[in-house]
């Protein structure tokens, strides 16, 4: 089996501080073992392998405008991608105690969105916003047409803020993800998620370094499966230590 990943980029600077880039691409994967072979059960979901996979394939474009002045930096990117014969868990059957999947290609997902990132920088203190929105969706001779693609949100949104000085190390992580579906039917939906994470990092030597840090500062309860019993994230959670480096 031979495989082609083409890709042709190129960028152009229009002004001093502004450049636009673009991209075309294809893309490849074979099925792996586990999809061909391997089963599983999570809650009271069933997932059946399926010797029959056959690859997927990509094709996709992007393009965006890239900003640069001083400590300041901003990026937008535009993408567009086809993915054909999609591996994706398909519902078999549902009953109250048990939903059957088996992996098959599912035709095909169309997904297109926008990327939108910028950075701040002053000395020791750097802040990084993004922002994602996407729409993923089963497109082609497909029963779940126009359905969601699982696990992929339409929203997500960041916010990174780091300050080094004197070997003192500050961070922090604010993340938002929207509201997801966990199967093809749409069935499943996993709500929306706020979590906050913190930590701090002084060097006391060249070789040695304590930290500190809190996840979910704010003991949010976000979910993260739904099989169809409920998995939530862990609560608040610190974490404490010294690493050691020569």
């Amino acid at each position: 089996l031979t495989a082609v990943n083409p890709r042709l980029s190129a960028s152009v600077a229009v002004a001093p501080a502004v450049s636009l880039r673009g991209s075309v691409y294809g893309g490849f994967r074979a099925p792996t073992l586990n999809e061909l072979y391997r089963g599983f059960r999570t809650g009271n979901t069933q997932v059946n392998p399926n010797e029959a996979l056959a690859p997927e394939r990509l094709t996709g474009t992007d393009g965006g405008v890239v900003f640069t002045h001083g400590s300041l930096s901003a990026r937008a990117t535009a993408f567009w991608n086809r993915l054909d014969d999609v591996i994706t868990n398909v519902t078999l059957s549902r009953t109250p105690a048990l939903i059957t999947q088996q992996r098959q290609n599912a035709d095909r997902v169309r997904a297109a969105g926008l990327e939108l990132e910028g950075s701040w920088q002053r000395g020791g203190l750097a802040t990084t916003a993004t922002a994602t929105l996407v729409s993923s969706r089963f497109k082609g001779n497909t029963s779940v047409r126009d359905n969601r693609v699982p696990q992929v949100p339409g929203t997500q949104f960041g916010l990174d803020v780091r300050y080094a000085r004197a070997g003192w190390t500050a961070s922090g992580q604010f993340r938002i993800t929207g509201r997801q579906f966990e199967d093809d039917l749409n069935l499943l939906e996993l709500r929306p998620a706020r979590v906050v994470d913190i930590m701090a990092t002084r060097a006391l030597s060249r070789t040695v370094n304590v930290f500190v840090g809190v996840e979910n500062l704010l003991d949010a309860t976000y979910d993260v499966g739904r099989t169809p019993i409920l998995t939530v994230g862990l609560p608040r959670s610190a974490r404490a230590g010294a690493r050691l480096a020569w």
